[in-house]
Formats: structure tokens, C-alpha cells, sequence
């Protein structure tokens, strides 16, 4: 018997025990229970069955239909039934009093369900087709949920990222779920989660690995770095499962290289697809997904959150109590793109404190954890500021971390292209996900680096080419449409246009997948020059469109998506070119948005000329080859006093 029977089958008699109180006098009793699907109502079932010992109210399991042989119980007998018996009883004249344990998707009939009162989670939230966030918010789960992590005898200290932890492995385990119309994997989690207190690991460790989630070396939770590492795990194996630990597994030690090759096979046995790993990572991290709690393999054990840190080359940003913020971003802040500057990094440092006195929060910097002043204490009172100014040499993101004694931990990931071994980052603004560029993990001809962009559906884009100093870029650079630069389709020459020293735009038309070859010189660190060539894979996922009708809308859909995700795609709808919309979004950036109310010239060759306008500039305001004799445009100096002072504000 399983705990959460168990506790399932005491709930059921509190019910019954009341529903006696009240009808002491006689009459009726008919109640009917809405719980977990069959496999564990099925145990509810048999408890309360042998202990009633053919007494008080008959008790009857809803079933879909019965096996071969198998039929309704007597009226007033205990068994397992069909719905039609349940009428069969409620038009009884001497026996219509009962007990019915219905699981999920057998509904009950309205001629029986308005003559019972019914319990547990409610109809509405127990039937087919019902959203997670609806059965999540019942009640009743809420009830059970708490009752099992009562259970895990977790410290009330740790009982909040419990259930964050809890709350978050359940939607992702739903959200893959074949069966999800009966939340059989969501119960399952819940069973496991109750087993926690018979197991031999501490309660930590029980609801780490009930949650599939990698333990922390400590014997605590935290759900900031747990998840952040669970997510790196999941992106690192995004480009496949061997050559996304192919890094890792060059990094690990004797020790740790076994537990890799474990892990691998464990996640190539649970998951067919990456993708699926990305969105719903505890669903296949979980050494298993039963009703009991298994203990755990030597690959789990070992692996903690830390070891992850440690062993992949993209650290995983953490989210805690302390908010780490970049202040000199060359793009704005979005997920799943890295921060970029050009060579300082400027921090924001947020730390709530319930007292007046500043909290000591200790910075650390990864790579470059000796040097440059790190590790660095910066005492904050609510905010601080600071200035890394001394950037390490990094082939990979640099990993901020900020830690405080009684606070969750924060970090922070940000490229400085002043220090960027690579010499070259891609980018493209309206991008979901941008992976920095990197050597390839398998041999690959023609490519020194690789790096992926995940586009939110098919359409032109704009792809920006930054270059760390000493870095020069080709003027053209070459597109295939496969993504098959080895051979096949023709490739397309694209021309790469300078927007201002170190930046460079191109335009591509993707559907499906596109590549993407682009040529380029960096100083190596010796000082000497070396011609190189960076492959940009780019994705086009499928997402449903949300129409706008100015870019100005479509920034605010966009901003949105923090308060209110949404999997749709913002688009402006125009019956012009897709370009117009570009050129509202670069009047719109922050950075030009003083000057970007000044004329700009397009002339027929404008399509061969498209790049942001060098707005200071008259002739970067000039979309073509052509120039005026007579530029008939006033003098910028003139120009700029012509508007009211709160119009470049306003923009």
C-alpha cells in the first residue's frame, strides 16, 4: 500500500465519518469521489474495502468497462461497476446509498451527479482536455501536495522550494505525458514525492530525486541552482545527446566519466527527442518515474548541481533572491540569449533584506576566479553597483555569481567582446534562443566555429555580426538553404554591411532550417592573424502569429511575454514591404531614438543599401549609392532644434 493510498483512503473516511454525523437521522447517502486515475484509486479502493468488512455504505470503483467475464456488483454490494449502475442505484427504492471512487475521465452521468455529493477534485478540474494550471490551482491537489511534502518530514525552512521544485517537475512531467488526460505521470510524481519518508535518503535528497531533478552536493535545496542546472544540462544536450557532452566528458575526472556514459544511456532510453528534453527536462532526467521511490544510481548520486556547473562549458545561470542585472548591454536583456558588452562589465546587484543594515554580498567571476579583484564583497542596501573592468580571456560565457549568507544565489552570464577568443558573436534581435559561437564539437569541413540561432518561425531576419577588436569581417558571406554546407544545394552569396566599427548586418530569408558561412580574420593570442570561418545554423520553429498593427505594438506584446508567456509570435501586419517594419523597429532603439526623427533618403537601389542609418550622419541617412548635389534636407544642426523637447523624449 502506498502512502498516498493511504492518505488518500483516511481523506475518504474523515468524508464519510461527517456525512454519517449529518444524516444520523436516516436517509440518503450518496457521495461520489474524484481522485487519481485507476492504477492508484484502484488501492484506495481495496483498503476501504477491507476495512468496511461488508459493512456501512457500499463502495463501488468506477470502471470504463469490465473484463471479459466480469459484471456489476449486486445493488448494495461493494465492487468494481460501469456508470449505468450507478443510475441502476439512484433508482433503487431500497438501496440507493453509496460510495463511488470515480478517476479520471469517467464522467458522471447529470442525472447522477446532481443527486450526490461529490468531493475530492472537483468535475471541472478532473476531466479530459483540462489546462495543467486549472487541475494544479484545485483545491484538493493543493491538499494532497502539502499533505505529501508533510510527509518528506522536510524542514518547514525548506518546505517553500519544495514546493517550487515540486510545482515545476510536475508541469513538465504533465506537459509530456501520453496519458495526460488522466495526469497519470503528474499522480505518480505526487506518489513518489510520499515516499520520500520511507526511503533511506534524507528529505532533501528524496524530493531532489522524486522531482528528477540533480542534487546539491550540501544536504539542502535550492530550486535557483537545481533548475538552473537541470536547464544547462538540457541546453548542452539540444545539439545532441553524445556531442553535447563531448566537452564534459574531456572535462570530467576518472571518476565522473562513468557516471556520464551512465547518464547518457539513461537519457537516450527515456527521450527521443532533444526538443522535448528542452521544454520538459525532469520528465527525463528522473532515474524513474514509477508510483515508489527507487534508489537512486551511482550516476545520480554523483552528478550534483555543482559537478554540472563544473563540467559544462556554458554555465547555467541561476535565479535567486539576488538579482544580478547588466547595465551596459549591446542588446536588450531576453532569455536564452547571452548578455554582450564591449569590454567592461557594468552589474546591478539587487538583495532584499528584511532589516535596515546592508547584506555582504560576495561576488565571484568564472573563469578568472583569482584574478581582478575576485572573488569581490560589495555590501548592498537593497541595490549596488559594480564594475569589472579587467574582463578574463573566456572562449564562453563569463559566469557572474553573486552569494549571501540567509540568500539564494544569483548569477549572470555576459560576453565581452573586448576578450572574446572567439573574435565573433552573431546575433539576431527578435532570436529565442542564441547558443555563442564555439569549436565544433565533431569534425566539420569548412567551419572553425559553430554557434545556432532558434528563430520564432520562417520570415526575413536580420542577423547582426559583432567582431572583438582586431577582428575583420568578408564583405559577402554564404547561405544554404539545407543547412548542408558539405554538398547539395547551391549556396547564396549575402553582402555584409557596415553599421558602425565592429558591427555589420545581413539579411536572410529563412524557412525551415538555413546555414549560414561567414568569414572573418581575428588575432590569435600570440599576436599573429588568422583567417577562420564562423557557421551560423539557423532554426525556424513553429509558432502561431499574433498580428500587430505597428511595431510600436508588437515591442509591447513583446515586453508582455514577462508577466503573461505566450508561444506566439508578434508580427506587424503591413501591405508593404516586410522592411518597413524594420525600419520602425530602428527608430525605435533606445540608442538613436533622439536623433531617429530626422529624413532619410531611399532611392530605388535602397534594397542593396539596406542597413541601419547612421542617424548623426548625413550621408549614413542616405539608403542608396546616389548623392545630392544639392542635398535639399535642412543642415542636422537646424534640425535638431526644429522639434519640441519632449519628442525625442516621447520616442
Amino acid at each position: 500500500m502506498s502512502r498516498l493510498a493511504d492518505w488518500l483512503a483516511g481523506a475518504i473516511r474523515t468524508r464519510l465519518a461527517e456525512t454519517a454525523t449529518s444524516t444520523s437521522g436516516g436517509g440518503e447517502s450518496r457521495l461520489i469521489f474524484h481522485g487519481p486515475p485507476l492504477e492508484i484509486l484502484g488501492e484506495v479502493y481495496e483498503r476501504l474495502v477491507a476495512e468496511a468488512n461488508g459493512e456501512g455504505l457500499p463502495i463501488l470503483l468506477q470502471i470504463g468497462e469490465h473484463e471479459p467475464g466480469a459484471a456489476n456488483p449486486p445493488i448494495g454490494s461493494s465492487g468494481r461497476c460501469d456508470e449505468a449502475h450507478l443510475l441502476d442505484l439512484r433508482n433503487s427504492p431500497t438501496a440507493s446509498s453509496y460510495l463511488a471512487l470515480v478517476p479520471p475521465r469517467q464522467h458522471a452521468i447529470r442525472s447522477v451527479s446532481s443527486t450526490t455529493d461529490e468531493f475530492g477534485v472537483s468535475g471541472a478540474s478532473n476531466g479530459a482536455n483540462v489546462p495543467f494550471d486549472e487541475w494544479w490551482a484545485d483545491s484538493f491537489v493543493q491538499r494532497v501536495v502539502a499533505a505529501a511534502l508533510e510527509a518528506t518530514k522536510v524542514p518547514q525552512a525548506g518546505r517553500d522550494g519544495a514546493a517550487e521544485l515540486v510545482e515545476r517537475a510536475m508541469q513538465a512531467v504533465d506537459d509530456v505525458d501520453p496519458d495526460k488526460d488522466s495526469r497519470r505521470a503528474a499522480w505518480r510524481l505526487i506518489s513518489r514525492i510520499f515516499a520520500v519518508g520511507d526511503s533511506s535518503l534524507t528529505a532533501t535528497r528524496g524530493i531532489s530525486l522524486a522531482c528528477g531533478i540533480p542534487p546539491m552536493a550540501a544536504d539542502k535545496l535550492s530550486p535557483g541552482e537545481q533548475h538552473a542546472s537541470l536547464d544547462g544540462v538540457a541546453a548542452a544536450l539540444s545539439d545532441g545527446f553524445k556531442s553535447g557532452l563531448a566537452q564534459a566528458i574531456d572535462a570530467a575526472t576518472s571518476e565522473q566519466r562513468p557516471w556520464l556514459q551512465s547518464f547518457l544511456q539513461h537519457i537516450r532510453s527515456t527521450c527521443d527527442v532533444p526538443t522535448a528534453l528542452e521544454r520538459s527536462p525532469e520528465a527525463f532526467y528522473a532515474p524513474a518515474v514509477g508510483l515508489d521511490l527507487a534508489d537512486p544510481p551511482a550516476w545520480w548520486t554523483g552528478l550534483t548541481a555543482e559537478a554540472w556547473a563544473e563540467l559544462l562549458s556554458d554555465e547555467p545561470e541561476i535565479s535567486g533572491d539576488i538579482q544580478l542585472e547588466c547595465l551596459n548591454p549591446l542588446l536588450p536583456a531576453s532569455r536564452g540569449v547571452p548578455l554582450l558588452v564591449d569590454g567592461d562589465v557594468e552589474l546591478s546587484l539587487r538583495v532584499g533584506s528584511e532589516s535596515n543594515n546592508p547584506v555582504q554580498v560576495a561576488l565571484e567571476r568564472s573563469p578568472g576566479k583569482s584574478s581582478g579583484g575576485f572573488p569581490a564583497l560589495v555590501n548592498a542596501l537593497g541595490e549596488a553597483e559594480f564594475t569589472d573592468r579587467t574582463p578574463p580571456q573566456h572562449r564562453a560565457p563569463i559566469q557572474y555569481k553573486a552569494t549571501a549568507e540567509g540568500h539564494k544565489p544569483g548569477s549572470l552570464k555576459v560576453i565581452s567582446l573586448a576578450t572574446w577568443l572567439p573574435g565573433i558573436f552573431i546575433a539576431c534581435r527578435p532570436a529565442r534562443k542564441i547558443v555563442a559561437p564555439k569549436a565544433p564539437a565533431r569534425r566539420t569541413r569548412g567551419a572553425n566555429w559553430e554557434t545556432s540561432i532558434a528563430l520564432p518561425g520562417p520570415g526575413r531576419y536580420e542577423l547582426l555580426v559583432f567582431l572583438s577588436p582586431g577582428s575583420v569581417v568578408a564583405a559577402r558571406a554564404t547561405g544554404t538553404a539545407s543547412g548542408e554546407g558539405d554538398g547539395g544545394d547551391e549556396g547564396q552569396e549575402l553582402v555584409l554591411r557596415e553599421m558602425r566599427a565592429g558591427l555589420h548586418q545581413l539579411e536572410v530569408e529563412a524557412d525551415g532550417s538555413y546555414q549560414v558561412d561567414i568569414a572573418f580574420e581575428r588575432t590569435l593570442q600570440n599576436g599573429t592573424s588568422a583567417a577562420e570561418v564562423c557557421r551560423v545554423f539557423l532554426s525556424c520553429e513553429d509558432v502561431v502569429e499574433e498580428g500587430c498593427r505597428s511595431e510600436f505594438e508588437r515591442l509591447i506584446k513583446l515586453n508582455r511575454r514577462q508577466v503573461d508567456p505566450s508561444g506566439s509570435k508578434p508580427i506587424v501586419q503591413l501591405n508593404r514591404s516586410a522592411r518597413t517594419s524594420s525600419l520602425q523597429a530602428w527608430m525605435l532603439q533606445d540608442e538613436v531614438a533622439s536623433l531617429s526623427y530626422l529624413p532619410i533618403v531611399l532611392a530605388e537601389d535602397y534594397g542593396d543599401h539596406w542597413v541601419q542609418p547612421k542617424w548623426d550622419e548625413e550621408t549614413g541617412r542616405i539608403l542608396s549609392a546616389g548623392r545630392f548635389l544639392q542635398d535639399p534636407r535642412p543642415p542636422r544642426a537646424i534640425s535638431i532644434r526644429l522639434p519640441p523637447s519632449s519628442s525625442p523624449g516621447a520616442r
